[in-house]
């Protein structure tokens, strides 16, 4: 019986594990001066808190149109780095690049887990919209890990101050297993099997 409620929590589970988007046009992350830039945010289940570092004043740079706004133009963000409260695993990031042809080149990040690089200059490739899902290989983040993604200003081609980038959504998808609830009349059936136990042994030692 256990195997089988265990088996149907594993089936559900897998059946409802689909990817949950992070907004960075949401209120949470509304320009801030603060010299902190830290905040947190919640969906799909996962509670998830962000820290941020920019030009001038440490917050967060909300971009024209919607989003976190990086580089040196209007004093903007350097990095963003998050934990999650559970495991979960980064699909993709939704966003676009801006630069000023001929004086320089896209804005690069170097992204990194635990402070370890996973992908070094990764950038946008242009003002267009589009979503990197992270070379094709989705990045498995454990609870309490950080995951960070930092302006590479030394890998920049050209002057910085005619590049920047707007990071406007994350896809994850959470895989932390869930706690299997026990069926309703476990405790019942727990406690019949108890007193039946008790009952034999004082038959045994009647006789």
């Amino acid at each position: 019986m256990k195997h089988i409620v265990l088996s149907a929590a594993l089936l559900s589970f897998a059946a409802g594990a689909q990817a949950a988007t992070i907004d960075f046009s949401d209120s949470a992350f509304a320009s801030t001066f603060d010299g902190i830039g830290a905040t947190t945010y919640s969906t799909d289940g996962v509670l998830f808190s962000f820290s941020a570092t920019a030009r001038g004043v440490d917050g967060y740079r909300q971009a024209f149109g919607g989003g976190l706004g990086f580089g040196v133009p209007g004093n903007g963000m350097y990095s963003v780095a998050f934990t999650a409260d559970q495991d979960i695993t980064v699909e993709s990031l939704s966003g676009h690049g801006h630069s000023l042809t001929g004086y320089a080149g896209q804005l690069p990040f170097d992204i990194a887990r635990d402070g370890v690089s996973l992908i070094d200059d990764f950038m946008f490739a242009s003002a267009s919209d589009e979503t990197y899902d992270f070379g094709g290989t989705p990045i498995a983040l454990e609870a309490g890990s950080t995951l960070s993604f930092v302006v590479d200003f030394g890998a920049l081609s050209g002057s910085s101050i005619y590049a920047s980038a707007v990071f406007e959504a994350l896809d994850f998808t959470a895989t932390s297993l869930p706690a299997v609830p026990l069926p309703a009349g476990a405790p019942l059936l727990l406690g019949g099997v108890a007193a039946l136990g008790l009952l034999r042994r004082r038959k045994s030692c009647a006789l």
